[in-house]
C-alpha cells in the first residue's frame, strides 16, 4: 500500500510492501485498502467502519491524511465527528472491461449505516482514474453511448422547439438555425458582468469570446456534436420578442440537448472549463494502493451550492 498525498497520479511514490514499514496503524492495516485483495475480488464491499476524529493517530500516515481531508471540508461537515467509510465497486469502459474498487469517506450525523447512496454494489460503468490536466472525451462518449442504449425514454432528450433554436456550429463558428431532431449541446454558465453579450451579429460569433465558452465549443467537436447552443450567442439580445419567447422555453432548449456541460468552476465565464485547452483542475488528496488508487473529493453537491454558478447560472 503506498501513501495518501496531497499530489497528482504521476507524483506517488512506491513504498516498501511490508504495513509497518508504511507506517501505518493497526486500524487502517486491517482496511486492506489497495492490497492483493483487490485483484483477486475479496476485497469487502459495502460499509467498512466508522471513523470519529479523537480516533485518528498522530502517527499513521492515512489517519493523517483523513485529518487533512477533515481540515479542508466546509463549514458543515467539519463540525461533525463521526464519518463513515464505504466501498462501492465500479466497473471500467467498454475498451477495458476493468473492475475498479472505491472507498467514500462521508460525512453520516444519521444513525444508519446504509442509505440510498451506499446501496450501488453493483458494477456501473464510471470508474476511471483521472487525468489532472486533460478532460476523458472517450468516457464522456462512452457515457452517452450507454445512455442511449440502456436507459431507454426515461432519459432521452426532449424534442426542442427547433423553429427558435439557434446553434452555434463549432466548427465554422457560424449561428445556425437548428434542423429537426438536430443533435446539440448546452452549456449553462455564469455570464458575469460582461456586456459583448448583447452586440453580437446574429450569423457569426466574434473574433473573441470568453474562454468558458471557446471550451464548451472544443468538448462539443471532440465528443461528435459539433454544434452547441449558448443563449449569449444563441439568443439575439437585440429582438425583444425572440429573446421573451426563449426564455420561457429555456426548459425545452436545455432537455433537448444530448448533453449539457455545466461550469460551476470560476466566478466569470472567463475561468474556462477545469481539464480543457489548458484550465487547471484542482489536484486532490490520493491513495495509490497496489492496484487501485483512491481520489479524496469534497461532497459534490456542497461544491455546487457554494459555487457562483449555484446563485446566479441557468
Amino acid at each position: 500500500m503506498e501513501p495518501l498525498t496531497d499530489g497528482i497520479l504521476h507524483e506517488i511514490t512506491p513504498l516498501p510492501a511490508s504495513p509497518e514499514e508504511q507506517g501505518l496503524c493497526e486500524g487502517c492495516q486491517a482496511l486492506e485498502i489497495g492490497t492483493h485483495l483487490e485483484k483477486s475480488g475479496q476485497v469487502k464491499v459495502g460499509w467498512l467502519t466508522e471513523i470519529t476524529k479523537s480516533s485518528l493517530k498522530s502517527d499513521c500516515r492515512l489517519c493523517q491524511q483523513f485529518c487533512k481531508i477533515f481540515s479542508t471540508s466546509s463549514q458543515e461537515m467539519s463540525k461533525l465527528d463521526i464519518f463513515r467509510l464505504h466501498a462501492l465497486s465500479l466497473v471500467g469502459d467498454e475498451k477495458d472491461q476493468k473492475y475498479y474498487h472505491i472507498v467514500l469517506l462521508t460525512a453520516k450525523p444519521a444513525k444508519k449505516r446504509h442509505d440510498s447512496q451506499t446501496l450501488y454494489l453493483y458494477p456501473i460503468p464510471i470508474g476511471k482514474y483521472v487525468t489532472p490536466n486533460i478532460a476523458n472525451y472517450d468516457m464522456v462518449k462512452q457515457a452517452l453511448l450507454n445512455c442511449e442504449e440502456n436507459h431507454f425514454d426515461n432519459c432521452r432528450p426532449l424534442a426542442a422547439i427547433s423553429s427558435i433554436l439557434q446553434l452555434i456550429d463549432c466548427r465554422t463558428r457560424k449561428i445556425i438555425p437548428a434542423l429537426e431532431g438536430q443533435r446539440y449541446v448546452c452549456l449553462s454558465y455564469v455570464w458575469g458582468t460582461d456586456e459583448d453579450g448583447g452586440k453580437n451579429s446574429p450569423l457569426v460569433l466574434p473574433s473573441k469570446i470568453p474562454k468558458t465558452i471557446e471550451d464548451a465549443m472544443h468538448v462539443a467537436i471532440e465528443i461528435g456534436i459539433p454544434f452547441l447552443w449558448v443563449d449569449r450567442y444563441c439568443i439575439d439580445q437585440t429582438n425583444r420578442q425572440q429573446k421573451h419567447t426563449i426564455i420561457r422555453n429555456m426548459d425545452k432548449i436545455y432537455s433537448g440537448a444530448n448533453l449539457t456541460i455545466i461550469s460551476a468552476a470560476g466566478e466569470d465565464p472567463h475561468h474556462g472549463l477545469p481539464g480543457v485547452r489548458g484550465t487547471p483542475r484542482q489536484s486532490r488528496f490520493l491513495l495509490q494502493g497496489e492496484f487501485c488508487a483512491y481520489i479524496g473529493a469534497p461532497a459534490i453537491k456542497e461544491e455546487i451550492e457554494k459555487s457562483k454558478w449555484g446563485s446566479r447560472g441557468w
